[in-house]
This record gives C-alpha cells, sequence and structure tokens, in this order.
C-alpha cells in the first residue's frame, strides 16, 4: 500500500509541476508577445496606453471566476494612406487586466464580455488608446463588404469584418 500512496503523490508532484510550468511560460510569453507588439513601428498610429475609458464609460476587465456572456470576434483590417496598419496583438491586456475588448491575435478584436452590454468600434479604438479619426484624412469604412457610416458608432457583431481606409483629405 506504501508503494502505491507514493506513487499518487509523485503523479500530483508532477501535475502540479507540469501546470505550474504551463503558467510560467503563458506568462512569459505575454511579455514577448507585448515586447514585440510595443517594438513595431507604426507610423500614422501614435502609441498610446491601451484599457482606459471609453464614450464616457469604462471598459472593465475581466473578472476571474465569472462566466462570459459574450465571446466572439471581429476581423479588422486598415491602411493609411495607402500603407497598410497592422491592428497589434496585446491591446486590451496587460499584467493586472485583461480588458473585455482585447487582441491576443493581430487584427481580431476579441469581445470577451461578462455582460450584455454592446460595444462599439469607438469603445475598441478607446482601449487600444487611439483616436478613431486621424487628422488630414477622410476615412471609408466597410463592414463585411459593404459600405457602411456607422464609423466609431457601429456595435460590433460577432464575424463582422471590418475595413477603415483613410486617405489624404488634400488633393495632390
Amino acid at each position: 500500500m506504501a508503494k502505491g500512496k507514493k506513487k499518487g503523490e509523485a503523479v500530483k508532484i508532477l501535475a502540479l509541476a507540469i501546470i505550474f510550468g504551463m503558467m510560467i511560460f503563458s506568462g512569459l510569453s505575454m511579455v514577448f508577445i507585448n515586447s514585440a507588439t510595443e517594438a513595431q513601428p507604426q507610423s500614422y498610429l501614435n502609441n498610446g496606453a491601451t484599457g482606459t475609458t471609453a464614450g464616457g464609460s469604462e471598459v472593465p476587465c475581466l473578472a476571474q471566476g465569472v462566466k462570459l456572456r459574450q465571446n466572439f470576434q471581429v476581423n479588422i483590417a486598415m491602411s493609411v494612406g495607402g500603407q497598410p496598419q497592422s491592428i497589434p496583438a496585446g491591446i486590451g491586456i496587460s499584467q493586472t487586466c485583461t480588458s473585455e475588448l482585447n487582441t491576443s491575435v493581430i487584427g481580431v478584436i476579441n469581445v470577451q464580455a461578462q455582460d450584455d452590454r454592446q460595444y462599439t468600434l469607438a469603445d475598441f479604438f478607446s482601449v487600444w488608446g487611439q483616436s478613431f479619426y486621424i487628422p488630414g484624412y477622410n476615412i471609408k469604412m466597410t463592414v463585411s463588404g459593404k459600405p457602411s457610416a456607422q464609423m466609431g458608432n457601429l456595435v460590433l457583431k460577432s464575424g463582422q469584418n471590418i475595413v477603415l481606409t483613410y486617405s489624404s483629405s488634400t488633393i495632390q
């Protein structure tokens, strides 16, 4: 019986070591993802802080142990002056907070809300710390291939493909 008990304890210790190792690996991965994101130059976009307020209301951090009521993705692409601009991974994700609006993959907005609130494109830009409008540029937006005038008021919905095209407002 003693051998069986020792073997069971060894299996528990091994399982805990594997889980602990995975947690460390995940944490280090996020550090490297965030570092890589910060190193990418954004010629038209400032590198403002993430995760503040949107339209006067805060986009909350996910609370541990609370089930998600919404969990979907929205694809987003943008170009400024004919140059593609990447929407980086790591927006809305820090060591202390994962916002209900975040990006874990380049060009994909995750909506992971613990309530039924409808989030807008302006909410995402606020979490990103960017202005939706760029001075000196006109903007055209398509949603799943169709022109849209909703701009920042666009309510984010599962499976949308948003394309933002910023063109110079000056005639050359």
